[in-house]
């Protein structure tokens, strides 16, 4: 018969394995600008209720090839509409949720 107390370090280890587990296997996205050269004007929501409600960060002349941010949850982001002109209009809201596993890079496109 198996006491008390191993029961519960047996039970307490399987919640914590079972914690670690969950983070571990926890995904990520990141918004990596690939496409222009340099964008004028980026703006990028996270959270969960993302682009309505979140966190807003804007990024001025972001280069090809920065990793401008990156979320445990749900990413939009919206951006100058023509890259060769800073003062045009931001595109509508794209975005994107995170995987259940690994980094999803998400594009600037």
């Amino acid at each position: 018969m198996v006491s008390r107390k191993v029961r519960r370090i047996v039970l307490g280890t399987t919640c914590t394995l079972m914690l670690v587990a969950m983070y571990a296997f926890a995904g990520t996205v990141r918004l990596v600008s690939n496409t222009w050269d340099n964008v004028p004007r980026v703006e990028v929501m996270t959270g969960l209720d993302a682009p309505d409600r979140g966190q807003l960060s804007s990024y001025t002349n972001v280069r090809k090839g920065t990793v401008l941010v990156a979320a445990d949850n749900r990413l939009c982001f919206r951006r100058s509409g023509d890259p060769s002109r800073p003062d045009s209009p931001l595109t509508e809201w794209r975005c994107a949720d995170k995987g259940t596993s690994g980094t999803y890079d998400f594009n600037l496109y």
